[in-house]
């Protein structure tokens, strides 16, 4: 009886093969068309995105050196990943509660004139993306300090996103003038 030789590539084509038959699918991958995408935080009870585009990276509360005569909403100065950049408080800055810092807290970076900041959030839910028909009122109190800040929010899943304006923060002179006075 004659043994069939079986060729080192034909047996790994053959092993392909077989391995196909049993893979698991992958999730199909969803159109988001005309989407706007955003990355999905929280301050207290509030939900907010941020344009997918201005947050470089999220990560996690890092220790601050505290930088003497600034206000208390400034934690302080931190080494993120070789660039030392102001680490902000934004529920103190908007609310002058300060953050309890828990293991659901996040720094987001955003880019400002003249450098990067983080900004302290409670939580941070990834990315979303929302329909132009999503756009609803903002649900926040007019004369609150998160208000300020956003205009248009975005209904999705029983939850209302207000859109957060990085760019009025960044510009705004309260913000940039962060020594005492």
């Amino acid at each position: 009886m004659k043994k069939k030789i079986t060729k080192p590539f034909e047996l790994l084509l053959d092993y392909e093969q077989k391995s196909l038959q049993h893979a698991v699918k992958l999730p199909e991958q969803q159109e988001h068309g005309n989407a706007w995408s955003g990355i999905g935080f929280r301050l207290n009870e509030h939900f907010y995105v941020l344009p997918v585009d201005r947050v470089v990276e999220v990560l996690m509360p890092a220790e601050a050196l505290p930088v003497p005569g600034i206000k208390s909403w400034v934690i302080g100065l931190a080494n993120l990943r070789g660039t030392l950049m102001p680490i902000i408080d934004l529920k103190r800055y908007l609310t002058t509660i300060p953050t309890q810092i828990t293991g659901r807290s996040r720094l987001m970076v955003v880019n400002q004139p003249g450098g990067q900041v983080a900004l302290l959030v409670d939580e941070v839910f990834g990315q979303r993306h929302f329909q132009p028909e999503d756009s609803c009122d903002t649900d926040l109190p007019e004369d609150s300090g998160f208000a300020r800040y956003s205009s248009t929010a975005f209904g999705q899943e029983g939850r209302t996103w207000n859109l957060f304006d990085v760019d009025r923060l960044v510009n705004d002179t309260d913000f940039q003038n962060a020594a005492v006075a």
